[in-house]
């Protein structure tokens, strides 16, 4: 019995100390994230429904609220349409999700707001899932589209699908994929790799870095993700017979959208190199590091209206329109500033619904010229959140000032907000600084990337033992002795009271380190 006693207390305190790394990893962000997607057999993942999310960025925050068929859309009882509506079906990605900016910016939401003002009974579906490709997008109209009895549907495809309609896996994410001659391989079946101790932990993150992307190399011995590969007008190899599949998606699309009774059009979305030449100089150099010569912005872009054409669905191009407005205010985010974002901003989102507004125009019901406009259904409360930093530092400086005025009432009233306000500055500013530099370092390279962090986990331990000295001796000595007594059960007090102690140790015998430690109290 004194055995069982003793192998326990051992693995009492092992799993403590697992769970007290797992939370300082999660308190300085490197949890896992949320996402809105969970996992899907027949499409490998689709957005949870009832769900909200707040996303921040360094330039913008943006709330998600699904509804209870998982759409980030209007609330919807079910997928049946009422009658008398023109229902209008969105197959797209992050950008038809709208992955920056709240829905009264998004251009489905301002596209359907726009013909309910003119009396017009059209409602359009967003489909948008992070992530999707083009055989995604079609495998979601195959499992789900009778259901919605769509009239018109409108496929927006972007550069990044063609190359993952060729692959099986979404970094380490099971997905569909379609053949040449457009069957699709995989029909509910899809094995589920959203779990596991490497995904759902943040030690599991930190020992598995980044995720796993396909990668090749440029005659200029450049190191680029598959994305990009289809960009080159010599495509390496990588890319293998994923156009093909592409047009075998198109052709399964125009044949479900014939069994619906259901008009089709592309409607690809421009890249911001496709629209903006100083960004198209920049972006060939500084990322793909390849010449004018050796690629183009508008290679995918021309291989969707090409395969269009293959496959006798009608195509609109949005490159002018886009064009002309990007002259006059910035479309996208600046992929080169602090958030290498590459998405539409609010801008772009208007332009696009305007694009799209005139191109969808002969495909809807004509305008009811004495009508009156149509309110849209009551949305999701959607609004721009406030960042978590803010609302962390709010309560840190609120509950640090209360207290510092509760010690030390001698001192003028502005002082004490003053400086515990610059010190949680100073601590915050640390953190995020570490935080962007290793967000930027893994764009760059995931494997120094981990590294790095890894080396600096290092640091600070090798920094606490430091100042721990002789006191780590005795502290194992303690916990032997425990141990070896067999109490497991006083194993976790013992432990979290040596941690605290250990850190208030580290903190006194240290001003550069306490702040930062005196904050996690």
């Amino acid at each position: 019995m004194r055995a069982v006693n003793v192998c326990l207390s051992i693995l009492v305190s092992l799993a403590i100390a697992l769970l007290v790394f797992e939370g300082g990893l999660r308190l300085i962000g490197k949890g896992p994230k949320d996402t809105l997607n969970q996992f899907d057999p027949a499409l490998g993942w689709s957005k949870k429904p009832d769900y909200r999310l707040v996303r921040v960025g360094k330039e913008f925050s943006v709330t998600f609220e699904t509804n209870g068929l998982g759409l980030r859309d209007d609330p919807m009882d079910s997928p049946a349409k009422p009658p008398g509506t023109y229902r209008v079906i969105a197959l797209g990605d992050s950008f038809t999700l709208g992955y920056t900016v709240d829905r009264d910016e998004l251009f489905v939401d301002l596209l359907e707001q726009r013909w309910r003002a003119e009396g017009r009974n059209v409602e359009i579906i967003n489909t948008g899932t992070e992530g999707y490709s083009t055989d995604q997008e079609v495998a979601w109209l195959l499992e789900h589209g009778a259901d919605f009895d769509p009239d018109l549907v409108v496929l927006l495809p972007y550069d990044n699908d063609v190359f993952w309609c060729g692959q099986q896996s979404y970094t380490s994410f099971k997905k569909p994929m379609f053949t040449k001659g457009g069957s699709l391989v995989t029909k509910g079946d899809l094995p589920n790799t959203s779990g596991g101790w490497r995904r759902t932990t943040a030690i599991g993150r930190l020992v598995s870095g980044a995720p796993e992307v396909p990668m090749f190399t440029t005659s200029g011995g450049k190191r680029l993700p598959g994305d990009f590969a289809p960009l080159f007008l010599d495509p390496p190899s990588i890319i293998g017979d994923a156009p093909e599949r592409v047009i075998g998606a198109l052709e399964a699309l125009e044949a479900e959208c014939k069994e619906l009774g259901s008009a089709l059009i592309i409607a690809p979305i421009p890249s911001n190199a496709s629209v903006d030449p100083d960004f198209r100089d920049r972006f060939g150099s500084d990322v793909l590091g390849a010449g004018s010569g050796e690629w183009h912005p508008d290679v995918v872009f021309e291989s969707y209206l090409a395969a269009a054409g293959r496959v006798e669905i009608d195509a609109a191009d949005a490159r002018g329109a886009m064009q002309a407005a990007h002259e006059k205010k910035a479309c996208y985010h600046d992929f080169f500033g602090p958030d290498r974002e590459w998405h539409f901003n609010a801008a772009g989102n208007q332009a696009f619904a305007d694009f799209l507004y005139t191109a969808l125009d002969p495909y809807l019901p004509a305008k009811q010229q004495d009508a009156a406009p149509i309110e849209p259904s009551a949305a999701p409360g959607e609004g721009g959140g406030i960042p978590f930093w803010m609302v962390l530092y709010a309560i840190l400086w609120t509950g640090l000032t209360a207290l510092y005025f509760g010690h030390y009432d001698d001192e003028a009233f502005w002082l004490p907000p003053l400086k515990v306000g610059l010190i949680l500055a100073f601590v915050f500013g640390i953190f995020m600084g570490v935080d962007a530099g290793v967000g930027w370092l893994s764009e760059k390279s995931p494997v120094l990337a981990s590294f790095v962090l890894a080396t600096l986990v290092v640091c600070v331990l090798g920094f606490v033992a430091y100042k721990m000295g002789s006191r780590i001796a005795t502290m194992a000595e303690l916990i032997k002795a425990f141990a070896l007594r067999g109490h497991w059960y006083l194993m976790p007090m013992v432990v979290i009271l040596l941690t605290i102690g250990s850190l208030l140790v580290v903190a006194a015998s240290s001003p550069l380190v306490a702040p930062f430690i005196y904050t996690l109290f």
